[in-house]
């Protein structure tokens, strides 16, 4: 039977747990209810499947040992559910569900455990939920991209965001108790978090360092910093040194490839991507520059009482959640923000971002209105005024939804046309070995596809993550490298799925293709080896065609087989000039309802 001490804990998750679900449902639909995540998810997929398999962390089965993601933890966890089901995608859903609600409900409890009626000692009676933990529930929930982010996209960032949440929890802790539970939970979340997320290595020294400083200077002895830091710093550097002696024996190299593909070598560079990716985020609301600005404030004031002889728990509290959320917002800085939209490096930290902002008013407002017997009336209504204030504020936030700038259904659309591209190339090249293909996103597509994907951007291929080039361009898509490319040069590049027989390539007039493959497309050397022609296999029932370009030497060998109808550009009938209306920026003769677009 449930004790009377964890039963309003685990109501607590409940309630959490559930506006997860509700807010996450809500989302989903808006979105165009997505039967998959975003392209970088498939990719953690394809990584998951391969290992659940057995055949180890690799892309392509049998190729080379790739670490093309960038959470280990992650990846092994999306194995586990491969084990269970062929398609672990509600699996993944449901985890980050679980793995966001418990994160969020322990916040919840530590801020009710640190509610104190004005005036009095111990407290006799606490209301389910105090005020400060209602203001934190509804400023999480205010904002569809946590919800999104954090769920139903399938990427690791609900788990980063767990990890990254307890941690505070329990370095606030810390400072004061040192006991064995909290050291082994402290050790328990280090090792989890060096496995999440490459940017642990700049967390949890960054974290250990800072409040390691601020028992120094209040202490003014070593023992508590010792007693603080020894377990998590051994643990931390224990773990650190297995991890990249890991990667170096079975990759070859200490960091995941997702940083040598990502991160340009030049930190003036990055700190200017990053400075401005910070300034977006940060003047995308009135409430997130309050809310910076009081961090900040946060942080001085906490410090002007740390000498005192009884710090408050409630300060030591602030000050863990105002440290956190300034590393939260510098780390994504250091390496150049992020080109997806609705700030996925942001969305972590998202929910300590109210606590500075609200916290050092929170005793004011609770000596009107505290109610020994419950939850007033009061408490209600200002919530539910934060509630709307916060929902018209936030951006992205639900109310603004009908923008139809702020949403991420592209990112969805880029996956589920990336899968269809891989069915419909295993129903054209059925019968025959698959060609290696080169794609810009290649997530959905190689999900799908039997045959071997050349990840044209790097993240998934060694030798064009590891090239020496300045990375500079779109972001995360500017590790393109031509000489590389021509060493490879797969046989069949950049597919499309079309529904009629022109020949015209969506990809010659694009300038967001045209950065991409930095003008590969349009030089002459690439065109003596490439050919761009639309295809069709004779035997197959369904109309599925391909417009690609195929290595002439491959093309030769597909007319030889006789099993293929193939149009070039020049056999090819023009296109009426209605067929071209509603293209998307530039497609050549492809409306849109023509081609599925694959990026």
């Amino acid at each position: 039977m449930m004790t009377m001490k964890w039963k309003p804990v685990v109501l607590k998750f409940l309630l959490v747990f559930a506006l997860s679900a509700l807010c996450g449902f809500y989302a989903f639909v808006r979105q165009g209810r997505p039967n998959t995540g975003i392209d970088d998810a498939d990719i953690f997929m394809v990584y998951g499947k391969n290992l659940a398999q057995g055949h180890g962390f690799v892309y392509n089965i049998g190729d080379e040992r790739v670490e093309g993601f960038s959470s280990l933890l992650y990846v092994i966890l999306v194995a586990a559910f491969f084990k269970l089901t062929k398609n672990p995608e509600h699996l993944i859903l449901l985890f980050n569900l679980v793995a966001v609600a418990l994160a969020l409900t322990a916040i919840v409890n530590r801020i009710d455990k640190l509610e104190k009626p004005p005036g009095t000692g111990a407290v006799t009676k606490r209301p389910f939920l105090s005020l400060a933990s209602m203001v934190f529930l509804v400023w999480t929930f205010s904002s569809p991209a946590y919800i999104t982010w954090t769920t139903f996209t399938l990427m690791d960032t609900g788990l980063w965001s767990a990890l990254l949440l307890c941690f505070c929890l329990i370095t606030s802790l810390s400072l004061s108790s040192r006991s064995l539970k909290h050291r082994f939970l402290a050790s328990l979340v280090i090792v989890l978090m060096v496995l999440a997320r490459p940017e642990a290595l700049f967390w949890i020294p960054v974290v250990l360092l800072f409040f390691s400083l601020v028992l120094l200077w209040r202490e003014r002895k070593l023992k508590p910093v010792y007693a603080f830091s020894f377990v998590p710093v051994t643990v931390f550097l224990l773990t650190t040194a297995l991890l990249i002696l890991f990667r170096i024996t079975y990759f070859g190299y200490p960091l995941p490839n997702t940083y040598y593909t990502k991160v340009s070598p030049n930190i003036l560079y990055n700190l200017y991507l990053g400075l401005e990716y910070f300034h977006a985020f940060a003047t995308s609301s009135n409430f997130l520059r309050l809310a910076t600005a009081a961090i900040v404030l946060s942080v001085f004031v906490s410090f002007n009482k740390i000498r005192e002889k009884k710090l408050p728990e409630s300060n030591r509290f602030l000050l863990a959640v105002s440290f956190f959320v300034i590393v939260g917002l510098f780390v994504p800085i250091t390496y150049g923000g992020d080109y997806f939209d609705w700030f996925r490096f942001y969305q972590p930290v998202w929910p300590l971002m109210v606590i500075p902002l609200f916290w050092p008013f929170k005793h004011r407002i609770e000596k009107y209105m505290h109610s020994p017997s419950g939850v007033s009336r009061l408490q209600w209504g200002l919530t539910g005024a934060l509630a709307i204030l916060f929902s018209l504020e936030a951006n992205p936030s639900w109310y603004k939804w009908s923008d139809t700038n702020l949403t991420l259904f592209h990112e969805f659309t880029i996956a589920r046309d990336g899968r269809r591209l891989g069915d419909a190339m295993n129903q054209v090249f059925d019968g025959i070995a698959c060609p290696d293909v080169g794609v810009i996103t290649a997530g959905g597509v190689k999900y799908t596809y039997q045959g071997k994907i050349v990840d044209l951007m790097g993240l998934n291929n060694l030798a064009m993550a590891h090239h020496s080039g300045d990375r500079y361009g779109i972001k995360n898509h500017a590790s393109f490298n031509k000489e590389v490319f021509y060493r490879q040069v797969p046989r069949v590049m950049v597919p499309v799925v079309v529904d009629n027989p022109a020949v015209e390539s969506p990809y010659d007039n694009d300038r967001w293709w045209d950065a991409t493959l930095k003008g590969l497309l349009r030089e002459d050397a690439f065109h003596s080896q490439y050919t761009l022609v639309n295809l069709k296999k004779l035997s197959s029932s369904d109309a599925v065609r391909l417009c690609a370009y195929i290595r002439n030497d491959y093309l030769l060998t597909l007319k030889n087989s006789g099993a293929y109808k193939i149009l070039t550009k020049t056999e090819a009938k023009p296109v009426p000039e209605t067929a071209a209306s509603g293209c998307l920026s530039c497609v050549g003769t492809f409306s849109v309802r023509e081609v599925k677009r694959y990026p």
